[in-house]
């Protein structure tokens, strides 16, 4: 039977666990779910993996270990994440990244989009909703659902500015992106794009001073290790400035960004403020 969409590997911690549980008599029971899904008419095996590896190289019957099978019936692959998720709970081996899993494998464009990123994108947007010390409170299927199916166009924005850059490594700073995406998705992709590039040609630019910050602060442990909610504060004072600056009625509140058009993620001229300069008849000219 075939695994659910987004399955993880085995891992072998877990099974020397299960061996050492059955070898001491501990384990007692276990209950798998298999779903057939109308969308593509298959069955999926909803969990178990471990605990069938483990059962298949022992006498069940001498061990006096029975298995119960639970089966469901749904019409979307949507519906068979839900079931994955939703049928261990957080107590049990999946971490956070196994629930995602199962929601990105909906998603067909997500799917080249590494692991890791697509878990900073979650979470950074909880901590967006709720703040940094609030973003948990959300069940963690619910989180990975609002942000990969309601998310999509900024989890590739986020891809994109991450190419080659190690400064977008962590859920507090993605969730000023995200802020800032959703004040104007393109100001923010010229922002960004500077604080990754470098581009700005005034050193004391908000965006220069930002880059500088995340290049020599560090939220994990060092000499130059920073609170995260400092680090928020910090990049959403940067990003005001930077908009008081740039932003005009021209290229504010655009709309959304065309992700699947490479053009609209990486312009050729970014978007700047247009001032007025009057020698002896109006001239306009960006700065």
């Amino acid at each position: 039977m075939s695994a659910a969409p987004g399955d993880r590997p085995i891992k072998k911690s877990i099974i020397k666990m299960l061996r050492a549980a059955v070898a001491d008599g501990k384990f007692h029971t276990a209950t798998w779910a298999v779903i057939y899904c109308k969308e593509n008419d298959t069955w999926y095996r909803a969990n178990g993996k471990h605990t069938s590896t483990v059962l298949s190289d022992v006498n069940s019957s001498v061990a006096g270990i029975k298995v119960s099978v639970v089966s469901y019936d749904v019409d979307t692959l949507t519906e068979v994440a839900e079931i994955c998720k939703r049928y261990d709970p957080m107590v049990s081996s999946r971490c956070t990244a196994d629930v995602i899993r199962y929601y990105v494998a909906a998603v067909e464009s997500l799917k080249n989009v590494p692991q890791p990123l697509i878990t900073r994108c979650v979470n950074g947007l909880a901590i967006a909703k709720h703040g940094y010390e609030k973003y948990t409170q959300d069940d963690i299927g619910v989180r990975a659902e609002e942000c990969v199916f309601g998310k999509t166009a900024f989890i590739h924005f986020v891809h994109h500015l991450c190419d080659k850059s190690a400064m977008f490594t962590n859920a507090p700073i993605v969730s000023v992106i995200c802020e800032t995406y959703d004040d104007s998705p393109r100001l923010a992709k010229t922002f960004w794009t500077a604080v990754k590039d470098g581009t700005g040609t005034n050193p004391e630019s908000p965006d220069r001073e930002l880059q500088r910050y995340l290049l020599s602060h560090k939220i994990k442990s060092g000499k130059k290790a920073v609170d995260p909610k400092v680090l928020i504060s910090k990049a959403r004072k940067l990003w005001g400035r930077w908009k008081a600056e740039n932003a005009t009625p021209d290229n504010l509140n655009l709309g959304d960004l065309d992700t699947s058009n490479p053009d609209a993620l990486n312009p050729a001229v970014s978007l700047v403020k247009t001032v007025e300069i009057i020698p002896e008849a109006p001239v306009t000219a960006n700065v």
